[in-house]
């Protein structure tokens, strides 16, 4: 494959620039993106309001945008996406790796990753990968049986235990239950910094932590009201109407007046805040759906 083919939403930054080769690490990338997908149940960059397609794709190349993950990800899940995500490819893990993580994922319930990246540091006599010991594994035997891992040494220190059954608690307010037990995430109501990655309320203007501005309050509603559609499938219903005191007719949250009476609605910061306490209320009041 070559600069120009892919499909964009899920090409890596070195793809985009000019000259430059695809190679494993942009399929590694791709990858990473698939996890945000699994994370969020949304379509890349679908938080990412009022930039056009050429303007997200500028921010990937040049290494200020990736796919967001929610303030809820696994953070296991999270350590491996963020890691799939490096700009350097040559940072990124191999397929090895990622097989490895999943593999040992299967194998320990409820188990966090160590906190160090799972990110290749070569030296100047390995400039692409870091020797490590072979997994004591059986390796298949196309790819030989020396190939390092790079992150061996991390998954290493995750003690071996055998797979339990179990059902995790529920989050309260924030999970189903079906007929068999199973725990599903409905939705989210923190908004993820792009820059930082930090965790901001939906009615921060800016990023408490790295003071990066947040979408507009008119953008983050929408957003708001696009997870609670989302969650509305998976059985946890909230009203996303407002009603017009003069008239009492219902428009979307997102409509900035009557259309009857011209009468204005209020701001969307005051919306966003109306949004939250439904939630709230629908959460206290059936917090198993």
């Amino acid at each position: 494959m070559t600069t120009g083919k892919g499909t964009p939403y899920w090409t890596a930054p070195e793809v985009y620039t000019s000259g430059s080769n695809y190679s494993f690490a942009a399929d590694i990338y791709a990858f990473g993106v698939i996890l945000s997908e699994l994370d969020t149940l949304l379509l890349p960059y679908a938080d990412v309001p009022g930039i056009n397609f050429w303007g997200i794709m500028d921010r990937v190349r040049n290494g200020t945008l990736r796919p967001s993950l929610t303030p809820t990800c696994a953070p296991w899940l999270k350590e491996l996406a963020t890691a799939c995500f490096a700009s350097d490819p040559t940072q990124r893990p191999t397929a090895h790796d990622v097989v490895n993580v999943l593999e040992r994922q299967l194998n320990h319930a409820n188990s966090e990753m160590p906190p160090t990246l799972l990110r290749r540091k070569p030296s100047a006599s390995t400039p692409l990968i870091a020797q490590v010991a072979p997994v004591s594994r059986q390796q298949d035997s196309s790819l030989g049986s020396s190939a390092p891992l790079s992150a061996s040494h991390l998954l290493s220190r995750i003690p071996e235990v055998e797979l339990t059954p179990h059902e995790s608690p529920p989050e309260s307010g924030n999970a189903k239950t079906d007929a068999g037990g199973s725990i599903e995430k409905v939705v989210a109501n923190d908004l993820i910094c792009q820059r930082c990655t930090a965790t901001n309320s939906f009615l921060d203007d800016a990023c408490e932590t790295c003071h990066e501005s947040l979408p507009p309050s008119s953008q983050r509603l929408a957003l708001f009201v696009e997870r609670l559609e989302v969650a509305a499938a998976q059985g946890l219903r909230v009203e996303s109407t407002i009603p017009c005191h003069t008239c009492s007719t219902a428009y979307p949250m997102t409509t900035a007046e009557c259309d009857d009476c011209g009468d204005a609605f209020p701001a969307d910061t005051v919306k966003i805040r109306m949004l939250l306490k439904r939630l709230e209320l629908a959460r206290s009041s059936n917090p198993i759906v």
